[in-house]
């Protein structure tokens, strides 16, 4: 009976822990939203609000831009051909959201793209901080 019974918890121990470690490495970690300037990829910090970025952990999908962080608790992951899909629940502040929201990232040499827009590592671009005097009359 006891080795019944193991044989049937440790192989579902084993299952449940496997889950969280499907996300590879290499998307695992803060990127930030990518804009061209003179032909180069920068982090763009705009005087106004904080650049976009994502934030992908085995646990969360974390996104911000502007001044909000939106954070999305992972139900599912799938990974195929360098394109990661994450299974998301939504925030509970998000009104009539779906019950779940899927986010799709492709690895690319430069980082991965998401939505059509390119998202880097904080260090492997450089940063543009937009002057103030863009945004706002009084700037010291």
């Amino acid at each position: 009976m006891k080795k019944h019974l193991l044989s049937i918890i440790i192989p579902s121990l084993f299952l449940l822990s496997c889950k969280n470690q499907s996300i590879p490495d290499s998307f695992i970690g803060p990127w930030y939203l990518l804009t061209q300037m003179e032909n180069k990829y920068v982090v763009f910090y705009p005087c106004d609000m904080s650049p976009g970025f994502l934030e992908i952990t085995d646990k969360e999908v974390k996104v911000g831009g502007s001044h909000d962080i939106d954070v999305f608790t992972i139900q599912e992951t799938s990974y195929n051909n360098s394109i990661l899909t994450i299974t998301t629940s939504p925030p509970e502040y998000l009104v009539n959201s779906p019950e779940s929201i899927d986010f799709i990232f492709t690895l690319k040499p430069e980082g991965i793209e998401h939505k059509n827009s390119l998202y880097g590592k904080e260090g492997k671009y450089p940063s543009y901080e937009q002057p103030c005097k863009e945004c706002w009359e009084d700037c010291d």
